[in-house]
């Protein structure tokens, strides 16, 4: 894909069977559908049944960039996370700034949804080497000031996205951010992460 401001693929993390694929991603969609959101959007209509319960291995989450980012254009910070909110039931998408769609750019990838539930508790871990599932049993009850900070060690010059307890605990009303900065809005991501078991998202 020759488009300008785009990686050009969309990573699919399977939870569930412990698989990834990379899609190309259709020029035209870009074209048709405005930066990350838009783009979210049309895979949400793809892979989020409208009757999934939120909390449930068949709900997704989609992370989108758009192609401002990783530009020095004001405001091109933003990531767009869509997925089934528990606390209205509802498909919708939160925003938040940071360093994670530079990070996740630079690794290939304008999009990726994750769906499924994994057996243990893990950290996504997305590189340009590819994609790892590391057991984070030892992670699970840090809030996410301590996660973001054990992960930026373990893999320095990155970028997390992490649950707390509110996460791990299903509770809807849970909120986190990125890299301890920019939330994601209060719609209960972080529950929806932890009923999949996922405790962390690093890029």
């Amino acid at each position: 894909m020759s488009m300008p401001g785009y990686a050009g693929k969309i990573l699919h993390v399977d939870l569930s069977s412990g698989k990834n694929e990379e899609r190309p991603l259709d020029p035209e969609l870009c074209r048709r559908f405005l930066g990350g959101y838009g783009i979210n959007n049309v895979l949400a209509y793809e892979f989020i049944p409208p009757l999934a319960n939120p909390l449930s291995p068949e709900n997704a989450i989609i992370i989108g960039c758009g192609p401002f980012n990783g530009t020095v254009i004001p405001g091109s910070s933003e990531l767009s996370i869509t997925t089934k909110f528990p606390i209205n039931n509802a498909i919708a998408t939160g925003c938040g700034g940071g360093f994670f769609p530079i990070m996740m750019k630079s690794a290939g990838y304008d999009h990726i949804v994750i769906t499924g539930r994994s057996r243990k508790k893990v950290v996504l871990v997305i590189r340009q080497e590819g994609v790892e599932r590391v057991e984070a049993e030892d992670l699970w009850g840090k809030d996410i000031f301590d996660t973001v900070d054990e992960l930026r060690a373990r893999y320095p010059f990155s970028s997390v996205i992490p649950i707390g307890p509110s996460g791990e605990n299903l509770v809807p009303v849970s909120v986190t951010s990125i890299d301890k900065l920019g939330t994601v809005g209060a719609g209960g991501l972080p529950a929806v992460m932890g009923a999949k078991n996922l405790k962390a998202i690093v890029a």
